[in-house]
């Protein structure tokens, strides 16, 4: 079986919101095909989203690409740790209207063992 660290760290938007949280919201789903996590990141749209690995950790970092005032941009960051069982070298990411999906399958050699 996959073997997953769920850590969704430093998300944050801006710290100086009135009212409502001061983070994104994030879901994690794994099944039989691998891992799916969503992350509302408001305001962020493709040009300003940047996805990578890097030792057996997905990254992820948004930010809200205004012409106003640059400090009320909201920024997003976070990673996932992945320990065992997913394969990290194919991962896919998409963002649209502000929700970042990232998807990554189980590794083949586990899904033939298993399936």
């Amino acid at each position: 079986m996959c073997t997953l660290f769920w850590s969704v760290t430093d998300i944050c938007n801006n710290p100086f919101l009135s009212a409502g949280a001061n983070g994104a919201f994030s879901e994690l789903h794994s099944d039989e095909e691998g891992l799916r996590l969503r992350i509302d990141m408001p305001g962020v749209g493709k040009d300003g989203l940047r996805v990578w690995v890097k030792n057996e950790s997905v990254f992820f970092k948004g930010k809200e690409l205004t012409e106003d005032d640059a400090e009320e941009a909201r920024h997003y960051s976070g990673s996932v740790d992945i320990l065992y069982g997913y394969d990290v070298n194919e991962v896919k990411a998409s963002i649209q209207n502000g929700v970042l999906k990232i998807k990554m399958p189980i590794k083949k050699d586990l899904q033939n063992r298993n399936g």
